[in-house]
């Protein structure tokens, strides 16, 4: 008997939903907006792929990497 594959949309969903009520996430509309316009920008440098700090200072994550 062949096993069925995870709905991952729909686990994913359940996560988020998850994550939403122990507090996780934006605190604010405009929070969620200004982060999708910086991600979405061509300039910008995911984190995962910085190799200098001053990538790292313009990810806008140095702060709360630095902090581990």
């Amino acid at each position: 008997m062949k096993e069925e594959a995870p709905d991952i949309d729909n686990l994913l969903s359940k996560a988020i939903e998850e994550a939403l009520k122990n507090g996780k996430g934006w605190s604010s509309t405009k929070e969620k907006e200004e982060y999708l316009k910086r991600i979405c920008d061509d300039d910008y440098l995911p984190p995962l792929f910085c190799e200098t700090n001053e990538e790292l200072e313009r990810s806008g994550l140095s702060e709360a990497l630095s902090s581990f």
